[in-house]
């Protein structure tokens, strides 16, 4: 997010007043010299400048090595993907309880929601192999119970 503020900009430098004056500050009535006042507008637009051109990015940033945090938490809407991976290959630990918007936990029978275009089942059971199939049909869905 952007500073809203403009920058009250003051480039007369002033000179730094003593170490004393820093630490007593201004006592009632004093009129501090016109240097000294410098100094301190000159520093604190040097120091306000700098927080707005580094402390906030101005756009979403961007990690060219590996992002290690505790926890990612996504306020994002719903209807906005929290997540972008541009890859296929598969993430090692990554818990999900939804695909394409079903439950993980529900069951794979035939009476079940959701169903599976050209699932062929045995009785409600999926057929189990020990081997592949010699002539595999398209659609078919089966399980090695030996690997």
């Amino acid at each position: 997010m952007a500073f809203e503020k403009e920058l009250p900009e003051w480039k007369a430098a002033g000179i730094e007043p003593p170490l004393t004056k820093r630490n007593e500050g201004w006592k009632p009535g004093e009129k501090p010299p016109a240097d000294w006042l410098n100094w301190t507008q000159n520093k604190t637009y040097e120091a306000l400048k700098e927080l707005q051109e580094k402390a906030v990015p101005s756009d979403s940033p961007t990690f060219t090595g590996p992002l290690t945090v505790p926890r990612l938490i996504s306020t994002v809407a719903t209807g906005t993907a929290p997540l972008t991976v541009n890859s296929e290959t598969q993430v090692d630990n990554l818990n999900a309880d939804m695909v394409n918007g079903f439950r993980l936990n529900q069951g794979v029978r035939t009476t079940d929601s959701p169903t599976f275009a050209g699932l062929k089942t045995n009785k409600f059971v999926l057929p189990v192999r020990t081997s592949d199939p010699v002539s595999p049909e398209v659609g078919e869905t089966w399980f090695r119970s030996d690997l």
